[in-house]
């Protein structure tokens, strides 16, 4: 009785605009590495905020400062050379959010970023048939978890080929982003390779990622990444399946 009587002649109003709390939600106390990157990003996180809406029906600002606070605690293992890369590190925080916050709402998990299996794709683009497509119970999971995760990208606007892994818009591949949101240790050199192997760093890039876009290369380092991959071959230096596939 003595709380409802301190609020008499109040109006509290709930609203689900995100554009209208942002600036609440977001401050440089919470988010004292990553303010300026959220920041800028208004725009894409008002964006997913009203997809998820209109797709669901539910709104979750719980969730959305949790995806905020796990980017966070994720940004300082990007090495820093990298961060100079305004283009790159929006990319980061755009999909980081998007995948982090539907997993928070409970659409994706984990495991199916990781159960993901390129193989299939690679394998439907050459012609060919995949083994897991087949009547057991286990290959039926695996072929819904592909798709639930396609179709998570497919809502944000977001497109993904194995066949042009590196320059995709979800800047990882989908293995790597479900060792991150598993909180799973990730290797520095691992995570600097995945980075410079994608669209944003050419100058970086390794010779077999060159190589693949070799429009985009003059005669003679056309040459030179061609000859560079067929001696790394020879020796078997390649040890990915992606990377050999």
């Amino acid at each position: 009785k003595i709380i409802k009587e301190k609020v008499i002649g109040k109006t509290f109003r709930l609203t689900e605009q995100i554009d209208e709390i942002f600036d609440n939600i977001v401050t440089e106390a919470d988010y004292p590495k990553t303010y300026e990157v959220i920041r800028r990003n208004k725009e894409h996180v008002t964006k997913l905020f009203q997809t998820i809406d209109e797709k669901t029906g539910r709104h979750n600002y719980r969730a959305l400062k949790h995806a905020f606070r796990d980017f966070e605690y994720f940004y300082p293992k990007i090495d820093a050379r990298f961060l100079k890369n305004t283009g790159f590190v929006n990319d980061l925080f755009r999909v980081f959010a998007i995948l982090n916050y539907e997993i928070q709402l409970g659409h994706l998990s984990p495991e199916e970023f990781l159960s993901y299996n390129p193989a299939d794709e690679i394998a439907q683009a050459m012609g060919h048939n995949s083994n897991r497509f087949n009547a057991n119970e286990e290959a039926k999971e695996a072929v819904s978890n592909d798709a639930r995760f396609k179709g998570v990208l497919e809502c944000h606007g977001l497109q993904w080929s194995v066949m042009y892994a590196s320059s995709n818009e979800i800047v990882f591949v989908p293995a790597l982003w479900g060792r991150v949101f598993s909180n799973e240790w990730i290797a520095p050199q691992e995570l600097s390779e995945a980075i410079q192997n994608g669209c944003y760093f050419p100058k970086q890039r390794a010779e077999w990622v060159n190589l693949w876009y070799w429009w985009q290369r003059e005669d003679d380092q056309f040459e030179d990444d061609l000859k560079a991959v067929r001696e790394k071959l020879k020796h078997h230096e390649y040890r990915s399946y992606d990377v050999i596939m």
